[in-house]
């Protein structure tokens, strides 16, 4: 993964994790933001789908279902427009926030076929489903656009030619086209001037209670030690500040590093903020033992938001065995289906995160570590 797709990817786990209302907190601060890292503004996005039901209280209320999940990223109000035999909805535009799940859900339980739309940065995506099944998809987000799935089902269900579906690659970078498509179909998007309403979450009467993880009792580290700081992975303790009246009566600071990246983290703050010694070379070696194990993942054809994110929790909380059930997750998937973008991303950030922190437990070369777990993903 390149510095600027990483770098993205981070934006991306802070804006999804620290900005969900829906699902449960956990102790500690927002390491990209307690320590000072870049800020990416949020783009402009069109964040919407549609299902094939009316009136639109049905998909609203199926929408109200699936927000009372937990764990999962829902909107809190939408705009619906009717347009039998279609309702379209458009939730809040917050880049990196994508209505999959959303129409997934909803298409699940209504039974009927559903598409959604992710409109930003100059292009546009769109996923399709039928009775809650993922069935083809176009993704323009992360590299260059691509058509999968089934489009004769696809086109079917929608009431399109499978060819028009796959032409669409062409016009992936502009933008009318996602509404062409729409109005195609036989609904628009609904208009930001136009009535919202709120949608009321109904919980499930099994759900878990949220369970608040207390953090881990400070240890000191050392200049030259290994370290991980997550979510940004492996980095290395350049040296360690001292605090008191000469340093202007501020706490010992841990000054630490990845390649031109440098963080002054606070001793005292260090372990709430996630802070923890690189593993050693015998829990590397289990972790390699167990990554090379199958991971039996249940409905793996089916997208899942809580899933995901507890691979976004992981990640946030840099846990090891916790990211090295995320790869194994994520490769039992790839097994079943395409990957989508996040999945992809996520799978992309997990590997290079073992890669980091267990080449470097075990002393290795990085390219020794990535060829095993290529292999186990095999």
């Amino acid at each position: 993964m390149t510095g600027t797709a990483r770098r993205a990817l981070v934006a991306l786990l802070v804006g999804v994790l620290g900005g969900c209302a829906s699902g449960p907190d956990k102790a500690g601060g927002d390491p990209a933001t307690d320590l000072g890292g870049p800020v990416i503004p949020p783009v402009s996005a069109k964040v919407w789908f549609a299902a094939k039901a009316v009136p639109c209280e049905r998909v609203i209320d199926a929408l109200a279902h699936f927000a009372g999940q937990p764990g999962v990223s829902a909107p809190q109000t939408v705009r619906p427009r009717p347009s039998a035999p279609w309702c379209a909805l458009a939730g809040q535009e917050r880049h990196g926030v994508r209505a999959d799940s959303w129409a997934q859900n909803v298409s699940s339980m209504l039974k009927v076929p559903a598409i959604a739309f992710y409109v930003t940065d100059g292009v546009w995506s769109y996923a399709v489903f039928d009775g809650g099944e993922p069935v083809c998809a176009m993704e323009s987000h992360f590299g260059e656009p691509v058509v999968v799935g089934q489009l004769e089902r696809c086109g079917a269900a929608l009431g399109v030619s499978a060819a028009e579906l796959a032409a669409l690659r062409l016009r992936a970078r502009d933008i009318p086209a996602h509404r062409e498509l729409a109005v195609r179909l036989g609904f628009d998007y609904p208009l930001p001037d136009e009535p919202t309403v709120e949608v009321r979450p109904i919980p499930s009467p099994d759900a878990p209670k949220p369970v608040v993880v207390t953090p881990p009792k400070a240890k000191p580290f050392e200049k030259g030690q290994w370290v991980v700081m997550p979510p940004l992975g492996v980095m290395l303790v350049k040296d360690v500040e001292p605090g008191g009246p000469a340093a202007g009566g501020g706490d010992p600071t841990y000054v630490v590093v990845a390649g031109e990246r440098v963080l002054r983290v606070p001793v005292s703050g260090a372990a709430g903020m996630g802070m923890r010694a690189i593993a050693s070379a015998a829990v590397a070696d289990e972790t390699l033992a167990r990554l090379a194990l199958e991971a039996d993942v249940p409905d793996a054809r089916r997208y899942d938001e809580g899933r995901t994110r507890r691979w976004l929790e992981a990640l946030k909380f840099g846990e090891l065995q916790d990211i090295a059930d995320a790869h194994r997750e994520l490769c039992a998937i790839a097994d079943e289906r395409t990957l989508y973008s996040i999945e992809a991303g996520m799978l992309d950030t997990v590997r290079t995160w073992l890669i980091d922190e267990l080449s470097t437990a075990k002393n290795v070369q990085a390219p020794e570590i990535e060829a095993a777990l290529l292999e186990a993903c095999d």
